[in-house]
């Protein structure tokens, strides 16, 4: 059962509390957090991903075959380091984990903003607002 507005509030200022107050225990914390591991692992598939890119090219521009095939693997591992990294982050459930930056915390606050009048901004946000005009002004 999800918590509430206040629940999360107060759960996020006794989180905080207690992370200030003791270093050691907000350093173990962290360590164990699996938003916060599963972002680095998500940015080591990144960086492994553009090697193997770089890899690849490598092999194509110098002609040898297997140098672009093992460029291949290389990013084919890094795409499932990145799957593996994003499944840490959301948890087993396959539920976002909640929190400030999260991806369920952003997908409220839009959901939020379109209930309260806006479209959601954006680009797309903004075609559709014309897109709903030109069908009024043609009464379809």
């Amino acid at each position: 059962m999800p918590l509430s507005e206040h629940e999360q509030r107060q759960f996020e200022a006794i989180e905080r509390a207690l992370l200030a107050d003791d270093p050691k225990f907000a350093s173990a914390v962290r360590r164990r957090d699996p938003v916060v591991a599963g972002r680095r692992r998500l940015i080591l598939a990144a960086v492994v991903l553009v090697a193997g890119l770089g890899v690849l090219l490598t092999g194509v521009v110098i002609g040898l075959w297997y140098v672009g095939v093992a460029g291949f693997v290389v990013m084919l591992v890094a795409a499932v380091l990145g799957a593996y990294a994003v499944r840490a982050m959301t948890g087993r459930t396959g539920r976002a984990q909640t929190g400030p930056g999260s991806v369920t915390h952003l997908t409220e606050r839009r959901r939020r903003n379109r209930a309260a009048g806006d479209s959601g901004g954006g680009l797309f946000g903004r075609l559709e607002e014309r897109w709903q005009r030109r069908i009024e002004r043609q009464g379809l």
